[in-house]
């Protein structure tokens, strides 16, 4: 409203980033019908989730996990995912059946724009998913394809694709995966040579790719002429040039985007105001603190970081990555739980000895619990006291603690004629006992009538981001700490303390 001081904003908006990297503000957006209102609409929201955990990974998200149940808020929660986690525990629908890395071929990466490559993933194994009835493997994209199919688009089934170039006037199926994934390898055949590269496959690449690699079964996705270049790729796992072919003399050779470049003064973020200070943002690289950025909201600033001593970082362990890795008994075979890392100076003034359980307490989580289903469990962690950490800090790493598939709450899954709602559950009850005691000990038991139990193995670590504090906005909204500029969540710098359990 003209006249009207617009700051603080009901909650943060952010111009120079996409909706792929703000998933933060999902939750909080749908529970305070902003900035879409949904009472207008006059209709719950749908949601689609994919290769996201949301409420495992994000701070704050827990805060709004009765929303998700609401189904004046949300009305459809479809959760396509490789496990049952802690979203789709509590707010799934329906649950899709996903492939892993291992098992599907996830298209063309090209990571970094200074850098002249395009790296394709190859499956390695056929899907070990459950099959429709026509034997396509259960995944994202048959899911899309058959839900299209079923409201009668045009843009998927048996002549969906129109060919283009010298396969002008030809009509190709989109069917399945592999009539996407292979196509796309096909265009980049045709993008690299009109811009001079020469794509010269071997006799030997293609037979190579034609006995070892599981997606040679559906060559026919492409054309005749196409699919000896496609093989080609896959064989080396996409198209690289030299490093010394970035360069004509001393000069790089492609052009860069203007969004890529570097820059020490950025007028248009220094032109932009802090939504909820109404400050301006710096316009050059700069340390801007929490207490400066107004995130210190529903807190005493002074108070806080007394009470709240040490920083909480977290990182990434070599054998666990993601939200995911809980499942790979490997994995957990070397990597069995995640400690709390702190300095052997701090540790002594708290009492604290190596191996020692404690507890990790931030604003807002003095009990250090979660409710789920209304069962209330209480985490602790064992400390790991070490001078690879510095004073004043305290490091979690962000990939055990899950408070479904693992285990940490014991809390069953329910579900109803079981045997005829999880495709797969009556061909896994069937596995031959060595095989379950292989992969999961000899004690465990997956199925109790309706119920799925945990793999007592995963019953280990804590829960990072469960425990990250949370900050309240001016206008009450409870949201996660995150830094202002491109709205990702501040990992390193949430405010702790560490006692002992």
């Amino acid at each position: 409203m003209e006249g009207k001081n617009p700051y603080p904003a009901k909650m943060p908006w952010f111009k120079f980033i996409g909706p792929k990297y703000h998933c933060t503000g999902m939750f909080p957006s749908i529970a305070n019908d902003y900035p879409y209102d949904q009472k207008k609409a006059g209709i719950p929201y749908a949601v689609i989730q994919y290769m996201s955990d949301p409420l495992y990974t994000y701070p704050a998200q827990l805060h709004y996990k009765d929303i998700l149940k609401d189904t004046k808020k949300i009305g459809l929660w479809i959760h396509i995912t490789t496990v049952i986690d802690d979203t789709s525990y509590l707010a799934a629908d329906y649950i899709v059946p996903d492939v892993t890395y291992a098992e599907g071929l996830t298209g063309i990466h090209g990571l970094y724009h200074y850098f002249f490559f395009n790296a394709i993933r190859n499956p390695i194994i056929e899907p070990l998913t459950d099959k429709t009835p026509d034997g396509r493997p259960m995944q994202l994209e048959t899911f899309f394809i058959d839900v299209g199919r079923k409201l009668g688009s045009p843009l998927w089934g048996e002549n969906a694709i129109k060919g283009m170039g010298p396969n002008e006037g030809k009509t190709y199926p989109l069917m399945r995966a592999e009539d996407f994934h292979l196509k796309q390898i096909a265009n980049l055949v045709h993008d690299l040579e009109s811009k001079g590269y020469k794509i010269e496959p071997r006799k030997e690449d293609v037979e190579f790719v034609e006995k070892n690699y599981p997606i040679a079964k559906y060559k026919n996705a492409v054309s005749p002429e196409e699919w000896p270049k496609v093989a080609f790729l896959l064989s080396r796992g996409g198209f690289f040039i030299s490093y010394n072919d970035h360069f004509e003399g001393n000069l790089y050779k492609f052009p860069l985007n203007k969004e890529s470049i570097v820059r020490f003064y950025f007028e248009g973020l220094a032109l932009r105001h802090n939504p909820i200070t109404g400050k301006f943002m710096p316009g050059h690289p700069r340390y801007v603190s929490l207490r400066e950025s107004g995130q210190y909201q529903g807190f005493d600033p002074d108070k806080l970081e007394a009470e709240y001593p040490f920083k909480l970082i977290t990182y990434k362990p070599t054998l666990h990555t993601q939200s995911r890795t809980m499942n790979y008994i490997w994995a957990l075979e070397s990597e069995p739980e995640n400690r709390v890392w702190i300095n052997p100076v701090d540790a002594q003034k708290l009492g604290i000895k190596d191996g020692d359980w404690v507890k990790v307490l931030a604003p807002g989580y003095e009990d250090w619990a979660v409710e789920i289903n209304g069962k209330k469990v209480e985490y602790r962690i064992r400390a790991y006291v070490t001078n690879r950490i510095r004073q004043g800090v305290v490091a979690i790493s962000c990939n055990f603690g899950h408070w479904c598939h693992t285990g940490q709450y014991k809390v069953p899954l329910e579900i109803k004629d079981a045997d005829k709602v999880l495709l797969g559950l009556k061909r896994f009850k069937e596995f031959p006992q060595w095989r379950v005691e292989t992969l999961h000990g000899k004690n465990l038991k997956i199925v109790d009538g309706n119920r799925l139990l945990s793999d007592p193995k995963r019953d280990t670590g804590a829960p990072y981001i469960a425990i990250y504090p949370n900050t309240t906005l001016p206008t009450g909204v409870v949201y996660p700490q995150m830094e202002w500029f491109g709205g990702g969540v501040a990992f390193y710098s949430g405010n702790v303390k560490v006692v002992k359990a």
